[in-house]
């Protein structure tokens, strides 16, 4: 055999006849934001390799991008984490009813992130509201008027057992209207005896404080 054809099956064998050698076509693994994740570019997960906080293990939150790279953005993605809740709030006082309730990214107008309102149509009554004497619940804590420990603007009136005009000290108790069994003024040490009470006249030697000063002369 000549040389010049051990030559040719020898080129031919290596594959270099009529053509260039292989050249290693193989992507390099590429991670530009150091977030641990490989770009799609180059055969990873990776859909913004530019952000280190976009990534297959980030958390979908309301931004409009695809935190998570899943393909799905926002409320399309079941995996949103970060969804509003908000209350209509009819009346504008900041506080909504919580019969309507809306979820989402963005707070619609007319809403509240803070439900409880009892009264969505006056915005005097929510539940920061003062309790006051005019037959409605204000703060909406289910008690009306005096029935309210809160309430502003209610009397406070005294037992008056004995008639003298002066109640029992020690059993006052708040009412936005007259009970019918009491008085406003305390101070009477003994509701028992009309003779006894801060304006009767004290008697020395009977032992008995007919004025309710503490002394019995």
């Amino acid at each position: 055999m000549h040389t010049t054809s051990i030559a040719l099956i020898l080129l031919s064998g290596c594959g270099f006849l009529g053509g260039k050698a292989p050249v290693d076509t193989a992507v390099v693994p590429v991670d530009a934001d150091g977030d641990g994740f490989f770009s799609v570019e180059s055969g990873g997960q990776d859909c913004d390799d530019a952000d280190d906080q976009i990534h297959p293990d980030a958390e979908e939150i309301c931004d409009e991008r695809d935190n998570d790279c899943d393909g799905e953005v926002d409320l399309d993605d079941p995996d949103l984490t970060e969804v509003g809740t908000w209350f209509v709030d009819n009346d504008g006082d900041g506080f909504g009813t919580p019969d309507f309730v809306s979820d989402g990214c963005t707070q619609p107008e007319g809403t509240s992130t803070i439900s409880g309102d009892c009264d969505d149509h006056d915005d005097d009554i929510h539940p920061d509201a003062r309790e006051v004497c005019d037959g409605v619940d204000n703060d909406c804590d289910d008690l009306v008027d005096d029935a309210d420990d809160d309430v502003v603007g209610a009397g406070t009136w005294y037992p008056d057992e004995d008639g003298d005009g002066y109640g029992d000290a020690e059993a006052g108790s708040k009412h936005c209207e007259d009970p019918g069994w009491g008085t406003t003024i305390g101070g009477d040490c003994n509701d028992e005896a009309d003779m006894v009470h801060p304006d009767a006249e004290e008697t020395c030697g009977d032992k008995v404080d007919s004025d309710c000063d503490g002394d019995d002369c």
